[in-house]
C-alpha cells in the first residue's frame, strides 16, 4: 500500500479523502493548517485504523514544508487552499496575494520538495484537488479562513 500526503485535512474533501484511503489499508500523512486542529482530525480518523500521522502543516511554512524530509511519500495530494472574493473596488490587493501564495506558489514549493522523493520512490502520483468555487462564480464570498 502507498503513504500518502494530504494537505488541507481539517475538514472537507481533505478529511473524506484520508479516511477513504486509510479504509483501503494506506498510510496517511494527513495535514492541517493550524496545530489546534491536529487532536479532532485524529479522533475522526482512529475509527478507519491506526495507520496515519496527523501533523502541523502550513504550505506557507517554510518550516513545515521542510517537515516532508522525515516522511516516506509515495503520492502527494495538494488539497490545502484559501478563497477570498469582495468588489472589485474594495478588495486588498494582499488579500489576493495570499490566495496566490497559499494556493500557487506554496503549492509548487511544496511539490517541488516531494518530487525527488516520489522519483526515487519509483512513482510520481501528484494530485491537485480544485474546488467548483474555481468554475461557479459567486459574488461576494467571504474567506474560509
Amino acid at each position: 500500500m502507498a503513504s500518502i500526503l494530504i494537505t488541507g485535512c481539517r475538514g472537507g474533501i481533505g478529511l473524506d479523502v484520508a479516511c477513504r484511503l486509510l479504509k483501503r489499508g494506506h498510510r496517511v500523512y494527513a495535514t492541517v493548517h493550524r496545530e489546534a486542529s491536529i487532536n479532532d482530525v485524529r479522533t475522526v480518523l482512529k475509527p478507519f485504523g491506526d495507520n496515519f500521522v496527523v501533523d502541523k502543516l502550513d504550505v506557507t511554512n517554510a518550516g513545515d514544508i521542510n517537515k516532508v524530509d522525515d516522511w516516506d511519500i509515495d503520492i502527494l495530494i495538494n488539497n490545502a487552499a484559501i478563497g477570498d472574493s469582495g468588489p472589485l473596488e474594495e478588495i486588498d490587493p494582499q488579500r489576493v496575494e495570499a490566495v496566490f501564495e497559499t494556493n500557487l506558489f506554496s503549492t509548487l514549493r511544496l511539490t517541488q520538495k516531494v518530487v525527488l522523493k516520489l522519483i526515487a520512490n519509483g512513482a510520481v502520483r501528484i494530485i491537485y484537488m480544485g474546488s467548483m468555487a474555481g468554475v461557479i462564480p459567486t459574488h461576494f464570498t467571504r474567506p474560509m479562513r
